[in-house]
């Protein structure tokens, strides 16, 4: 059977269509479109322009993949919409645009999903995934602990801005991040045998790493990055005017403006926690939700 899943972040809309086989899945179908949803609406409200342009792409998404053969396709949504006061309205929308229902999934759902993507079962793994508006760490030692703060990268491109910052801006943006990351504290996150990163600033690190003129997920999947290669980009890209980011062989220019923040997170992360190296993963919460769905029986092969 094939099933497809629609992911509304922050930053982007995202379509995963996969031929679903005794558990396993078979990428059929992926597809981004950055649609910014979370534009001048961190403050709890989406605006307008926004969620229509959001929505429109989210029901091209839907036909792409029913006229691919899906037998149903999810839709979920992530910091943007459940921290707003009018979820329900974009909910309406989404409806409006494919007849489908919408699924505001928690910070603990994102968290979890984003681990079945990149670790499955296996034990002793770390999670990192940086969103738009949240970032989800998951740890599994046995028992699985998540936590979700309100940090990302579009979060704090409207915080510091977009264009190049002094190195004094970058101490400060970097003191910011620190305040938020120690909370992590909480779950633990030292120690793993592990540490896996999902969504666009590892995929993106790697590509430039690479220097890749097109995105080529095979040569993404299981690259190692070094904490110096991280932080060498992150003071890179942080130092760096929009024009000169947007230049980069492998930075796709709609992440230009966002991905030094993406960078300072990971790079602020791992030194606090003591993670040398983090393995990039191309499989993360898309693929995790299918496998979400079928421990919860929404899918029936």
């Amino acid at each position: 059977m094939i099933y497809a899943v629609i992911d509304i972040g922050t930053n982007s809309t995202r379509l995963y269509t996969a031929e679903i086989n005794k558990g396993c899945q078979r990428a059929l179908d992926k597809g981004l479109e950055t649609t910014r949803l979370g534009q001048d609406g961190l403050d709890g409200l989406l605006k307008e322009e926004p969620m229509e342009r959001t929505a429109a792409s989210v029901a091209r998404f839907a036909k792409r993949a029913q006229d691919a053969g899906a037998a149903k396709v999810f839709i979920y949504a992530t910091a943007a919409v459940r921290e707003a006061a009018n979820q329900k309205d974009f909910a309406r929308l989404i409806k409006l645009g494919t007849g489908l229902d919408l699924d505001i999934i928690s910070g603990e759902t994102e968290a979890l999903i984003a681990y079945l993507g990149a670790a499955g079962e296996k034990d002793n793994r770390a999670v990192i995934d940086i969103g738009g508006g949240s970032t989800e760490v998951i740890i599994k030692k046995g028992e699985i602990r998540s936590l979700s703060l309100k940090l990302g990268a579009v979060r704090m491109m409207e915080k510091y801005g977009a264009e190049q910052l002094d190195e004094e801006r970058i101490d400060q943006a970097a003191r910011y991040a620190d305040g938020i990351i120690a909370q992590y504290e909480e779950i633990s996150p030292r120690g793993a045998q592990e540490l896996i990163g999902v969504s666009g600033t590892p995929t993106t690190i790697a590509g430039i790493k690479l220097a890749l003129k097109e995105y080529q997920p095979e040569r993404i999947q299981g690259l190692k990055l070094t904490l110096p290669e991280i932080h060498s980009a992150a003071k890179r890209l942080l130092g760096a005017s929009l024009a000169e980011r947007k230049s980069i062989t492998g930075m796709p220019p709609e992440r230009a403006d966002i991905l030094q923040y993406g960078s300072l997170i990971l790079w602020r992360f791992m030194t606090l926690y003591g993670y040398e190296q983090l393995t990039v993963s191309d499989d993360d919460s898309l693929k995790g939700y299918i496998k979400y769905m079928i421990l919860k029986g929404g899918i029936t092969e």
